[in-house]
């Protein structure tokens, strides 16, 4: 089934036009709205053409994801070297990673007991 919904500007992001579709068809299927933001008129990621309604679309991240890409950083910062990775993440957070090496450098790192292989 398609949902239609207007699409105002050339700021309107994918997540913002899949969350408006949601929205439109589930709980504002008499409305049409408007995806978008207006910056210069102040107005939300989607809004109601008549400006009753007003949503900003944000992403939500878990902690831990949020930490795998201090890691990534560091990794790439470093090509990789194993010590001075796992000295950051001992520092950083400590406890919360195990590391795994080979000839040097990370090949895995696992938080929470979820991997992160590089490969």
């Amino acid at each position: 089934m398609s949902v239609q919904v207007l699409i105002k500007n050339q700021t309107a992001k994918q997540p913002e036009i899949n969350a408006a579709k949601v929205l439109k068809f589930c709980v504002f299927k008499d409305t049409e709205l408007v995806v978008g933001d207006q910056a210069q008129l102040k107005l939300p990621d989607i809004y109601s053409k008549e400006l009753s309604i007003g949503i900003e679309v944000v992403q939500m991240e878990r902690a831990e994801d949020l930490d795998t890409k201090y890691i990534w950083n560091e990794m790439e910062k470093n090509n990789g070297d194993f010590d001075l990775t796992k000295k950051f993440c001992d520092e950083k957070f400590p406890n919360k990673y195990h590391l795994e090496e080979y000839n040097g450098k990370v090949v895995c790192f696992i938080a929470n007991g979820k991997p992160h292989r590089i490969d």
